[in-house]
């Protein structure tokens, strides 16, 4: 389930929106030729450096606990990692990968501590005529996640560790283009012992993801490593985003249309305004998000459709799938609306000890809640000292759970309250937040049908 966008947000630059990579799981298809043999400092993935302008989530910042790492691996039911044998899970801690890092333990070493390598899981996959392995890497941020993947693929070029066995190292690696996820490297590697392991590394956010198949035999199997990487990295925003599982209690009303607002001014001129507009049946959303700061804008159409995301620029063309390769059409979908219509999936409901006042809206009789500066300071989890609270109302469709109303003015420093917008502002800057969220049509907005249907 969505939650509002308490610390889920880092800078993304608007050149991420990108096309997703499309296509089957025919192991046999070649889809791009391979290249020259890669240098000993792999510099094909862009450095990721904060760009100022629009903000939009991302998903991976949010803590990652053990279960959700775990949930994040492929189940190996179909596709590229399907078996008939159990899958085999490996223990990933930095003291595992420590322990077992024969070919180079200083060099493992040293890597945690620079990347701030935070913790990680990893599979196997007995496909008979191949194995299939997936890690999956959490570091402390997307930088060091950036720096991880590099020195990981480095490492597998020197023959220090990069392939799918700490023990074993790769005598020769040829790279190929690949685009999954925000960047990644594609490389076919010659192992001591004779096999041959196609990989794939990716990144999305702070997470880095292993992909690879090892064969015995010639046939390039670059669209299956392609493909086992997108695999897991929807596997890790399905996680992050609830997306397929069941919700835990109630999510909302069966049917509604919502509008969210949201300005974050600061010194000077400098403000970012967010806006997104839609309409939620059924667990299925249509949505139009609307970004802007400074000359930086973003404007995004969003249909989902049964844990499946099209996206395209506001009214141009077709709609597109949104896969792997989208990540940032998937953070924007986070604002869709930014706060769950359920107060007490919101974690608005212990805030709502007052009482209320009655009024009728547009949605029927309605109570309307005052929380205050020490209210938001639990919802933040932050101390407010110095935090005024101009607005803070909450209006419940009358005899429900349903958050028909929310008004937000807020003022304090970007420090404190940057778990309403995300990052972007100066460090103990002073903003002032303001944020409207309304609903209608409660029981009767219109069904959503995919793109195209």
């Amino acid at each position: 389930m969505r939650t509002f966008a308490v610390r889920v947000v880092a800078t993304l630059s608007l050149t991420l929106i990108a096309s997703a990579c499309a296509g089957g799981s025919g192991v046999d298809e070649i889809v791009q030729p391979l290249a020259q043999a890669l240098p000993l400092e792999i510099a094909n993935a862009s450095e990721v450096v904060p760009t100022p302008g629009i903000e939009v989530p991302d998903l991976t910042s949010r803590p990652i606990s053990d279960d959700q790492l775990l949930s994040m691996l492929p189940d190996g039911s179909t596709g590229v990692s399907a078996t008939d044998t159990p899958i085999v899970l490996h223990a990933r801690s930095n003291d595992d990968l420590i322990t077992d890092a024969v070919l180079d333990r200083e060099d493992e070493v040293d890597d945690i501590t620079r990347f701030r390598r935070l913790s990680g899981v990893g599979a196997t996959y007995d496909a008979r005529t191949y194995t299939a392995h997936v890690w999956v890497d959490v570091l402390a941020d997307r930088q060091s996640a950036h720096e991880y993947l590099l020195d990981t693929a480095g490492d597998a070029v020197k023959g220090a560790g990069g392939t799918h066995a700490p023990g074993i190292k790769a005598l020769s690696a040829d790279e190929f283009p690949v685009a999954v996820g925000e960047e990644s490297i594609g490389m076919i590697a010659q192992l001591d012992g004779g096999s041959t392991e196609t990989i794939v590394m990716s990144r999305v956010g702070r997470v880095v993801v292993f992909s690879s198949v090892v064969h015995d035999d010639d046939r390039d199997l670059r669209v299956p490593a392609q493909y086992l990487g997108e695999e897991t990295i929807d596997g890790i925003l399905a996680t992050l985003t609830g997306a397929g599982a069941e919700p835990i209690g109630s999510t909302g009303p069966d049917s509604y249309g919502f509008s969210f607002e949201m300005t974050v001014e600061g010194p000077g001129d400098d403000r970012l305004s967010v806006s997104a507009t839609g309409r939620s049946h059924s667990g299925d959303t249509s949505c139009r998000v609307r970004m802007t700061r400074g000359d930086s804008a973003v404007d995004r159409d969003l249909v989902s459709v049964g844990g499946n995301l099209w996206s395209r620029d506001h009214g141009r063309g077709d709609y597109h799938a949104t896969g792997s390769g989208l990540v940032t059409d998937r953070a924007l979908f986070e604002w869709c609306p930014a706060w769950p219509i359920d107060v007490v999936t919101s974690g608005l409901m212990p805030l709502l000890d007052s009482t209320p006042a009655a009024a009728e809206l547009e949605t029927g009789p309605a109570l309307g809640y005052r929380v205050d500066a020490a209210g938001l300071g639990a919802l933040l989890g932050e101390n407010t000292n110095g935090v005024t609270v101009e607005v803070f109302n909450v209006w419940l469709s009358a005899g429900s759970q349903w958050m028909v109303d929310l008004g937000l003015t807020t003022t304090g420093t970007s420090s404190t309250l940057d778990g309403l917008f995300g990052s972007g502002f100066g460090p103990n800057q002073s903003v002032t937040v303001t944020i409207r969220q309304r609903v209608s049509d409660l029981g009767a907005a219109d069904p959503i049908s995919a793109p195209g249907l």
